[in-house]
């Protein structure tokens, strides 16, 4: 045999001896990956499910909730009005009405300085 084919097979069995040694590094970091995300899942799946029922029971609605921190300020300052639902398709007559409305939002300041925030809705014809 030649020189090189002593080099080459000795360093094809260096490079099989290093894959079977690292195999089980492998597998152990696939193994401790999926502990962790199964140890984590059922406390995501518990904050979403107590979050959800949060919101939905809450006094505060989400949009309340979104203006509070836009505006830097508390739900007892924010004032909105329902949307009208006069333009939904679906509302008698049913079909198009062509309109739709946008919402507007207005702030100001009361005496003590807190930011009060305003939303309505204007009606806009097509």
């Amino acid at each position: 045999m030649t020189d090189y084919t002593k080099e080459t097979e000795r360093f094809t069995k260096n490079l099989q001896n290093q894959e079977t040694k690292n195999t089980p590094v492998l597998k152990n970091i696939g193994k401790g990956l999926k502990d962790t995300f199964w140890g984590l899942f059922p406390f995501v799946f518990i904050v979403a499910v107590v979050s959800l029922i949060w919101w939905s029971v809450s006094p505060i609605s989400f949009d309340r909730f979104l203006y509070g921190l836009e505006y830097d300020t508390d739900s007892a300052h924010i004032s909105m009005d329902s949307k009208p639902h006069d333009c939904d398709h679906f509302k008698a007559p049913i079909g198009d009405k062509e309109c739709h409305f946008e919402k507007s939002v207005t702030t100001d300041k009361d005496e003590h300085g807190k930011i009060e925030v305003y939303v309505s809705w204007d009606k806009v014809d097509k």
